[in-house]
């Protein structure tokens, strides 16, 4: 059904990505073509825990597809432990309600490091939309932000922050695929191009129709997540 589903949708799928490539000019189309472009390490969200007895090459399936997508070691999770330190059981392996408001923020000043280096320097950035760091904002208290960051508490989502607070503009949205891509004009260096796009995502365990939960995937389930099969 997953890879019936997949297959079903390539023909939208190519139309979207080449109506992507169709709102850029000529001119910069010849520039991401001929230019040679280093993958960033992309940033994922929170990784879950580890029962003690597990096998010990049991990985992660968000990770075997990041690393899939963006190369072995090239990405990172903001918040970078897992929820609880020793799970017992499964369902501490991803209560991601465990996380603190300080965990949050750090995970927040990190996705905000990345966006700030790309702003300066130019580059692609692949950023999950971390619903789970956005929410731990609210709770922050007043004594736990440095000058400039009292609207942190007030976050909704990375898209509208990046749009509302930092200048980024909507670039491409898509019904079919899970990712919202936001630019900022071209760095001119030299005669040297330079792309800033952002590319916000779904979290991958949603393309797999993972959680703690689910056990078994039925197509009233699967409809209304066919958009996440795209991923």
């Amino acid at each position: 059904t997953f890879l019936g589903w997949f297959f079903f949708e390539w023909g939208r799928v190519l139309g979207e990505l080449k109506r992507f490539f169709e709102l850029f000019t000529p001119e910069e189309l010849r520039h991401l073509l001929e230019q040679s472009w280093k993958m960033r390490k992309a940033l994922l969200t929170w990784p879950a825990g580890k029962l003690k007895d597990a096998p010990s090459l049991l990985s992660s399936v968000h990770i075997l597809l990041a690393e899939w997508i963006f190369g072995k070691g090239n990405w990172e999770n903001p918040l970078p432990d897992p929820p609880v330190a020793n799970p017992r059981n499964i369902k501490q392996c991803y209560a991601s309600d465990q996380y603190t408001s300080a965990q949050g923020l750090q995970g927040f000043r990190r996705i905000r490091e990345d966006v700030d280096d790309i702003d300066a320097n130019g580059g692609f950035g692949f950023i999950d939309v971390n619903t789970a760091v956005v929410g731990l904002l609210k709770d922050l208290e007043d004594n736990q932000l440095a000058d400039g960051e009292a609207d942190y508490k007030n976050v909704k989502s990375l898209e509208e922050y990046f749009r509302n607070s930092l200048g980024w503009m909507p670039f491409f949205d898509s019904q079919i695929m899970p990712v919202v891509v936001l630019r900022k004009p071209n760095l001119d260096i030299g005669g040297l191009i330079l792309f800033r796009l952002l590319f916000l995502y779904t979290p991958f365990c949603f393309a797999t129709f993972w959680n703690p939960q689910c056990t078994k995937v039925s197509l009233k389930r699967l409809r209304p997540m066919a958009r996440t099969v795209m991923q």
